[in-house]
């Protein structure tokens, strides 16, 4: 593999900044919730991403037990920076703040063996990408910062690979 000037490196989830309950495998590229809870599924991208980058998210395992699924979003603020334990949830406690951007993601979407992709446009909409569909599912992302991916493992989802 080579790269350019333009190479932003491989994407893994942030390796020491995650929910509580979620533990990482596979140099940082899969990340598992405990099916015990439908919470405290919190992860961050390694790097911040570019405009128009796709995050490219695999639904490795999903329990039924659970209302809700997968959360996806971005934020400004730089994973090292956040105090520990992160908040249990990215919707609403994340969402509300400030620099913060997330969306639901339907159950229907998140089963396991499913593929998605989501990114945000340099107009600042957020947009998934699912069954070679693509649906607009967020406005107003203040794309003059960097930003990092924020992916919340909730609910029904319990084992993401990215």
């Amino acid at each position: 593999h080579s790269c350019g000037r333009s190479c932003l490196g491989p994407l893994t989830f942030h390796c020491q900044v995650l929910g509580d309950k979620v533990s990482l495998s596979h140099g940082c590229r899969l990340a598992t919730r405990m099916e015990s809870t439908f919470k405290n599924g919190l992860v961050f991208s390694s790097r911040p991403v570019s405009l128009k980058e796709k995050i490219h998210l695999k639904v490795v395992r999903s329990a039924p037990n659970w209302h809700g699924a997968l959360r996806v979003g971005f934020t400004s603020v730089h994973p090292a920076g956040r105090s520990l334990p992160l908040a249990p949830m990215a919707i609403p406690d994340l969402s509300e703040k400030p620099n913060h951007w997330a969306a639901a993601v339907h159950e229907s979407y998140c089963t396991a063996g499913s593929e998605l992709k989501f990114w945000v446009s340099s107009g600042g909409k957020m947009l998934l990408r699912v069954n070679y569909k693509d649906l607009e599912i967020l406005q107003g992302v203040d794309v003059s910062k960097p930003l990092w991916a924020m992916i919340d493992i909730y609910g029904q989802t319990s084992s993401i690979f990215l």
